[in-house]
């Protein structure tokens, strides 16, 4: 009789880690992120302008279909801060579509991309105008769930080779 045991622990042992590991499947990209959450990192204030020391508090509400999410906040730095809102929706074979808007900048910025368990990669549809000139943009974020996850954005000139870092964030649950 207590031979069974060591296999029942062993058995409980593998079910175990099956349910962290389906738990964990459920948490693995952007549109199962929920709540609040708080980045720290790095953020431009303007085009040219050195990234400096930022925050963003964002809250996060996935729609019950799991294939949109609302993004709402506010990110600073020392000068100023800025409200944001951002829709999130998934569409077929992993692509994923952005409408990204900023009290800062006052439009919405159209971006289109795909999403894995790891990564989402974004690009905008077509230049931006910022501080009157226009830009291409990339936001990839990174995912390190149900944890954190990172933002990074760039933004290069129409017609220059090189991006340019605007926005890097780490994001963690807010009280954790």
């Amino acid at each position: 009789m207590s031979r069974r045991f060591p296999l029942l622990q062993r058995l409980m042992a593998v079910l175990l880690c099956m349910s962290a590991e389906a738990a964990l499947g459920e948490t693995d990209d952007l549109f199962s992120l929920s709540g609040n959450w708080v980045g720290d990192g790095v953020i431009a204030a303007r085009t040219e302008a050195d990234p400096e020391p930022g925050r963003c508090n964002l809250r996060i509400t996935p729609n019950p279909a799991g294939d949109r999410s609302d993004v709402t906040g506010k990110c600073a730095i020392a000068g100023g801060a800025s409200r944001v809102s951002m829709r999130f929706e998934q569409g077929p074979d992993q692509t994923i579509r952005a409408g990204i808007w900023s009290e800062a900048t006052e439009q919405i910025v159209q971006f289109r991309g795909e999403i894995g368990p790891d990564e989402a990669f974004l690009a905008t549809d077509r230049p931006i105008s910022v501080d009157d000139r226009l830009f291409d943009s990339e936001i990839t974020f990174s995912f390190d769930l149900p944890r954190s996850f990172s933002l990074h954005q760039t933004l290069r000139a129409v017609g220059e080779p090189q991006w340019r870092p605007v926005i890097e964030l780490t994001f963690l649950r807010a009280g954790d």
